[in-house]
């Protein structure tokens, strides 16, 4: 089979496609033909050797695909013919990913493609979503009727926080510096879109959240987007001095929850 690998860390270009041996599935791994891998960051931090727990080289990277299972798991629950879309776990970081034409992958990894989703919709869907959840919900806590910060909105996590924030009933403001994404973020009807203002970060997202500007610096610029009595949740994906980019969530518990 065909798969992308590189045999050393460093520049991108280390990635090159091969011939590689048939990949076999072991206990408790389904064998899937991928027909779709999507491209997330952590796949170049990880060619470049900067992503933790990385499988020894050659490797193949890709932590996102969909495809079709071939090989099941004796007894499991997933069957010959399924379409199925990898939810993350550890498959192209410690063992071979899906920028190949085979995956091998853990069961407990795979989940049916929704019904109404493309493969391709069902390759870059997944991680994206489940990082903004752990970051609204997990961590952030989330509630319906609070108000969502997001911070670059326009990329892959960010625009899944705004479509998760926004169904689960919270007011959203999104921020992009790019005007076009912008644009399309504020075309959804999921929230309101904003970049960096005349008065800085703090007080242009605070104008796009219809209150006026702030004099008191950023704590209190942050505070006054919810309202007088609403707790705001900041969602945000910063890269930290080259490490991969994570998902945060920051409550303000100067104002009380909600019951």
């Amino acid at each position: 089979m065909r798969a992308w690998r590189f045999h050393q860390p460093g520049d991108i270009a280390n990635l090159v496609l091969e011939e590689v041996p048939d990949v076999e599935p072991g206990p408790g791994e389904a064998l899937v033909r991928i027909a779709c891998a999507a491209l997330n960051p952590a796949d170049r931090y990880l060619v470049q050797g900067q992503y933790p727990r990385a499988g020894a080289p050659p490797f193949t990277p890709g932590r996102d695909g969909a495809g079709e299972v071939v090989k099941p798991v004796p007894g499991g629950r997933l069957k010959a013919g399924d379409a199925v879309c990898v939810l993350g776990g550890l498959t192209g970081i410690a063992q071979q990913g899906t920028l190949a034409e085979y995956a091998a992958v853990p069961e407990e990894w795979l989940a049916p493609v929704p019904d109404g989703w493309t493969l391709e919709e069902a390759a870059a869907g997944p991680l994206t979503h489940l990082t903004a959840w752990r970051a609204l919900v997990v961590c952030g806590h989330l509630v319906p009727g609070e108000t969502v910060l997001v911070t670059g909105a326009s990329g892959g996590v960010g625009s899944a926080a705004v479509t998760l924030a926004s169904a689960l009933g919270a007011r959203v403001v999104a921020l992009s510096r790019n005007a076009d994404r912008r644009a399309a973020l504020i075309g959804t009807g999921r929230g309101r879109g904003g970049g960096r203002g005349r008065g800085g970060f703090g007080q242009g997202a605070e104008k796009r959240a219809g209150g006026g500007p702030s004099r008191a610096g950023r704590g209190k610029s942050w505070r006054s987007l919810a309202g007088p009595g609403r707790p705001l949740c900041r969602a945000g994906w910063t890269d930290h001095g080259g490490r991969p980019a994570r998902g945060v969530a920051r409550r303000d518990h100067s104002r009380p929850a909600h019951p």
